[in-house]
């Protein structure tokens, strides 16, 4: 299934690699197109009919293909150790239709683009799963996501930016009194930065640049890869929070 990562036999039975991921997020994988859940219990129905690829790499699971930190941490590494191998050399990657800042952040990498399948199911004669990477601040592949991603940039200019990096733009989790807040560090010369309006290549751009930090804690922060050395980070929490 392109859009969640999983691979399944035409035994029901999940198979390894990006669907690890899938597996911790929803155990039951009930959200999966074609599964029917009655009284409890699910059940796959795969349809009789699909797009056929001889050979695919499955790299991008569910957390991946949704949220912006799992792509940028999670995905990208994923890419480029499954390049590194030489597996896409014969194994071309499979995704669903990419966002913008998907695509944008491909680009940025240097990776070619993926063949998109806006399919609930292609059938796959042989197909390459990536393994699930483990805790992501210690995947060896994240300095050469930095590197490349800087390099796809053209550098910083070293301009030593203050960034506030706003929730205003959210439909929820909304700071109290985020406006006042966005009043009184503009005043200190703060850039006030809003991540659900800007593109991909603008957020690394204005992180590469900065000397501090003030932000909710939030998938933005996955941005922190980018900053220069002894950058400094103001996290703010929600009340009680231990993580």
């Amino acid at each position: 299934a392109p859009a969640f990562g999983v691979v399944v036999d035409r035994q029901g039975h999940v198979l390894g690699g990006a669907a690890d991921e899938a597996l911790r997020v929803s155990p039951d994988l009930a959200a999966l197109p074609g599964v029917r859940v009655h009284q409890g219990q699910s059940r796959l129905i795969l349809p009789d009919a699909a797009l056929r690829l001889p050979k695919a790499a499955v790299i991008a699971g569910w957390g991946g293909l949704r949220n912006y930190a799992g792509f940028l941490l999670d995905t990208l590494p994923a890419f480029l150790a499954a390049d590194q191998a030489g597996v896409l050399a014969g194994h071309p990657p499979v995704l669903p239709p990419l966002t913008p800042w998907q695509a944008e952040l491909l680009t940025l990498t240097g990776i070619a683009a993926p063949q998109t399948l806006d399919a609930p199911w292609t059938e796959l004669d042989e197909a390459v799963l990536t393994p699930a990477l483990g805790p992501v601040v210690a995947h060896p592949m994240l300095a050469e996501v930095r590197g490349r991603v800087l390099t796809g940039l053209g550098g910083a200019n070293g301009a030593g930016r203050k960034l506030y990096i706003s929730r205003s733009d959210l439909y929820d989790a909304v700071m109290v009194d985020e406006a006042g807040v966005e009043i009184e560090l503009a005043a200190l010369g703060y850039t006030i930065v809003r991540p659900e309006t800007s593109s991909a290549r603008e957020l690394i751009q204005l992180f590469a640049e900065a000397d501090l930090i003030v932000a909710a804690t939030g998938t933005a922060l996955a941005n922190l890869l980018f900053c220069p050395p002894g950058a400094e980070v103001v996290e703010m929490r929600p009340p009680g929070s231990t993580s």
